[in-house]
């Protein structure tokens, strides 16, 4: 999983300046995800933020059920009671 998530890191770092900012993340992560991610409070999340917030992420859906993760999935986009999105590709 950490391989795959550098991976997505340094493909999401189109400034390749070592942080993602929102726009950078589009809508792979949520707003809420965003603020509990960024531990130092810079706006922008390191390699470290990024890899522990995918990990917390993959841990959370795991113990989720699958008919959780479905209707956290299908959810609307607008819904900010809970903080899982789903993931968006952009490649």
């Amino acid at each position: 999983m950490k391989k795959a998530a550098t991976a997505r890191f340094n493909a999401l770092d189109r400034d390749h300046d070592g942080t993602l900012d929102r726009r950078e993340l589009g809508a792979t992560v949520t707003a809420w995800q965003f603020k509990q991610a960024d531990l130092d409070k810079d706006r922008t999340l390191d390699k470290n933020e990024y890899l522990a917030l995918v990990e917390i992420d993959c841990a959370e859906r795991m113990a989720m059920s699958p008919k959780a993760i479905w209707r956290v999935m299908l959810r609307p986009r607008g819904d900010h009671d809970h903080h899982y999105a789903a993931p968006v590709s952009h490649g």
